[in-house]
């Protein structure tokens, strides 16, 4: 059996053990039951009380929030010489869904192709904090286009929430030429 079969504990003190999104700060983290069906989108009741009802995967289908406009150097087209630092900003967020309970739980970005999700340059790298508490957090970073070819690039942001969710993507355009484009 698991360590514990209250909702709350699961959430927060075991979340990472059972992979559970980390309701800490928001709040539900004060709910003391679980509906089941309107939190997770399964027919379980209140209590997760046997083995076998507590290990079905319990995620839920819900809104994976977005991401903002993305700018490149405060433009969402941008033509820039070929070694030039970019700066990407956006802000990913969630909508506040039963009471608030999403946070961001990452962000990333990409040029060109999808990797698919969760396989971008991860926000690990480039957001304000490692621990995101709120719905709304400011990304940004800094692509040298050295390592780019000359043309047309489409830089892509996404953002997930503490749910494993991942936003459609938001774009912008970075033009790299080998010459300086205002001669």
């Amino acid at each position: 059996m698991p360590v514990t079969n209250l909702c709350l504990d699961c959430h927060t003190t075991y979340a990472v053990q059972y992979g559970a999104p980390n309701l800490v700060g928001t709040p539900m983290a004060g709910y003391t039951t679980c509906n089941g069906g309107s939190c997770h989108g399964n027919d379980i009741s209140d209590r997760l009380d046997t083995l076998a009802i507590h290990n079905v995967s319990r995620t839920f289908a819900g809104s994976g929030g977005s991401a903002d406009t993305v700018y490149l150097n405060n433009q969402v087209s941008l033509t820039v010489t070929k070694g030039a630092m970019v700066n990407i900003t956006s802000q990913v967020n969630d909508t506040l869904k039963f009471g608030g309970a999403s946070r961001i739980g990452g962000a990333e970005y990409y040029i060109d192709t999808d990797p698919g999700q969760g396989k971008g340059i991860p926000w690990s790298q480039w957001m304000d904090t490692m621990i995101i508490t709120s719905c709304l957090e400011p990304v940004r970073s800094t692509i040298d286009t050295g390592k780019l070819s000359n043309g047309e690039h489409t830089i892509f942001v996404r953002g997930m929430d503490i749910g494993k969710q991942w936003s459609a993507p938001k774009n912008a355009t970075l033009v790299v030429e080998s010459k300086d484009p205002s001669m």
